[in-house]
C-alpha cells in the first residue's frame, strides 16, 4: 500500500448483521497486520433504519476517518442509494444479485457495480442465509486482492465456540464467494489492499473495552 489509505463501508437495515459483518471485515484486515479506524452508526435500537459500519485502513497508524469510501458493501437498495455518492471515482459496490439495483446508473456515475450471488452461496453451501455476511466479506477481500487465509483464520477464531461444523460451513461459504469475486470483479477493480509481510498482532478494540482495560490496569 505504501502508506495509502482505503475506506470501506458495510450498510444495511438494523437486524441484518451490519455490526457483526463489519467487525468480521475489520478483524480480517487486522489479521493482515494493517492499522484500522472504525466507526459504527446506529439509526435505531430495533429492526428498521439504515445502519452502517465504516472502516478506514492503512499500513500506517490512523486516528480519524476520511470523507470518501472505495468500497461499499450494501445489503439493501436504500444503502446503495444513500451512500453511492460518497464513493471515489471507480469505487465499487458489492451487493446481492437479487437486489433491484440500477447498475447502469452506477456505471454512468463512474462507479463499478459488483453483484454477487451472496445469499445463494450462503444457502446452498453454508446452509444458512446469515452466512451471506461472510460471503460479502470474502468478495471484498477478493476484489482488493487481500489474502483469503486471513479471512479463514478470522472465521475460525470468531466461530470456534460454536463448533467445527459452523466454522467449516462459514469457511466453505467464504471460499466460494472469494472465488466468485476473483473471477468476476477483481481484475476490473482499481484498488489494492495487501497484507503486510510477516504481519504483527494487532489489537482491535473499542472505547468500552479500552475503558475497562484501563480501569483494570
Amino acid at each position: 500500500m505504501g502508506g495509502n489509505r482505503i475506506a470501506m463501508k458495510f450498510a444495511g437495515q438494523a437486524g441484518q448483521g451490519v455490526e457483526s459483518n463489519g467487525e468480521l471485515l475489520a478483524r480480517t484486515l487486522a489479521r493482515g497486520g494493517l492499522h484500522l479506524f472504525g466507526r459504527k452508526d446506529y439509526e435505531s435500537r430495533i429492526r428498521g433504519g439504515l445502519n452502517f459500519y465504516r472502516i478506514d485502513v492503512a499500513d500506517q497508524p490512523l486516528f480519524a476517518h476520511g470523507t470518501e469510501i472505495h468500497l461499499l458493501l450494501a445489503q439493501t437498495v436504500e444503502a446503495v442509494e444513500q451512500f453511492s455518492g460518497t464513493l471515489v471515482p471507480g469505487g465499487g459496490i458489492v451487493y446481492d444479485e437479487t437486489l433491484d439495483v440500477d447498475a447502469d446508473a452506477l456505471v454512468q456515475a463512474g462507479l463499478r457495480p459488483m453483484p454477487a450471488p451472496l445469499m445463494k452461496i450462503a444457502k446452498e453451501i453454508g446452509g444458512r442465509p446469515v452466512m451471506a455476511g461472510a460471503a460479502s466479506v470474502a468478495v471484498a477481500a477478493a476484489v482488493f486482492g487481500f489474502p483469503l487465509e486471513a479471512l479463514l483464520d478470522t472465521l475460525g477464531r470468531q466461530f470456534a465456540k460454536k463448533g467445527d461444523e459452523v466454522v467449516k460451513a462459514n469457511r466453505a461459504v467464504a471460499r466460494a464467494a472469494y472465488e466468485y469475486g476473483t473471477d468476476n470483479h477483481a481484475a476490473a477493480f482499481g484498488f489494492e489492499l495487501r497484507a503486510l509481510d510477516d504481519p504483527p498482532e494487532r489489537m482491535l478494540i473499542d472505547g468500552n473495552r479500552a475503558f475497562a482495560y484501563g480501569a483494570l490496569v
